[in-house]
């Protein structure tokens, strides 16, 4: 049977419709009147209920990867890796942070330094967001010990906290494959069934660099419920349809520095909600990178210790 214009909207706006049926308690008791209060009023503390609404409405209905989409991105990262090219030629400066006059101190102090690259906002193509970010750490370790740490996929779920399963599933010299399932919770949680194929190449005796590409970023419905289900690579809600990482490592006195490049591609923001869900949305990669140099550093540190009261014991028998 063929259907009217009107039924063909009605069919459109059912799911939203659905959203704000789930949502009108928080929207019109919670949110809305103290939203309206002025800033720094008790009411105000109420806003993020705004933004949950307003993220659930944003990711109503689904999102699917679009060809022009990926092919801009491509694009994008095929610019991104040739002036990383020319960093690894010696062409300009080889650490991100050899740009940033005394940083190399803050870092062996303790500090991680992030920040977005070439741009105040995520960058906007054709039905998607690419977001670019980079940082950096000093591990007081060897080289060695940092690259067997990153390559140990087997273990990623005990290092990094997004990271809830994984394992190394091919390893050919310094080529591997990995599985990553990758919790991502920010407002609402995703459940992502993630693989990698990733590189690394030594470009001297004191400096390596790899790079890692998805290869499928499949979004879990229902996880962890006997009806999960796997949707199609590229379709999904969209939070995050690639994700490449790019680390360089230098040695040198005391331990190494060690930068981590990532460039992903989410779907649009839906028009209109831009200046509240931007924040959250921008937010979420910065987030995920602190959160791998901080783990990676961690880990390191950590296994030097276990490795050390090992020793230690074994000498003691």
């Amino acid at each position: 049977m063929r259907l009217t214009q009107i039924e063909i909207g009605i069919r459109a706006v059912q799911p939203i419709l659905a959203v704000l049926s789930r949502t009108k308690d928080i929207l019109l008791n919670q949110a809305l009147v103290p939203y309206v209060q002025k800033k720094g009023s008790p009411g105000m503390r109420k806003l993020p209920l705004v933004v949950a609404a307003l993220f659930l409405l944003s990711t109503a209905t689904a999102a699917k990867l679009k060809d022009q989409t990926r092919s801009e991105f491509e694009e994008y990262v095929a610019s991104a890796e040739a002036s990383m090219d020319r960093a690894i030629k010696g062409e300009q400066p080889y650490l991100w942070v050899d740009s940033l006059p005394g940083e190399r101190a803050r870092l062996r102090d303790g500090n991680i330094l992030i920040d977005r690259v070439g741009t105040e906002k995520s960058i906007k193509i054709k039905d998607g967001l690419i977001h670019d970010w980079i940082g950096a750490v000093f591990i007081p370790a060897t080289l060695d010990e940092v690259m067997k740490m990153l390559k140990d996929y087997d273990h990623h779920d005990e290092i990094y906290p997004e990271v809830i399963d994984s394992k190394l599933l091919e390893m050919n010299g310094n080529q591997l494959r990995g599985f990553l399932r990758l919790k991502k919770k920010q407002i609402i949680t995703v459940i992502l069934n993630t693989e990698h194929e990733v590189t690394y190449y030594q470009v001297d005796k004191d400096r390596w660099h790899s790079r890692s590409y998805t290869t499928r970023i499949s979004e879990v419905a229902n996880a962890g419920k006997p009806s999960e289900y796997e949707l199609p690579d590229g379709e999904g809600q969209g939070f995050m349809w690639e994700l490449y990482a790019y680390w360089r490592f230098e040695k040198v006195e005391g331990g190494v520095f060690a930068e981590c490049r990532t460039i992903s591609l989410s779907r649009k923001i839906p028009f209109g909600l831009g200046f509240l869900i931007s924040p959250f949305v921008d937010g979420l990669p910065r987030e995920s990178l602190f959160g791998v140099l901080t783990a990676t550093r961690n880990a390191v540190k950590n296994n030097q210790i276990n490795v050390s009261r090992r020793s230690s014991a074994d000498y003691g028998s």
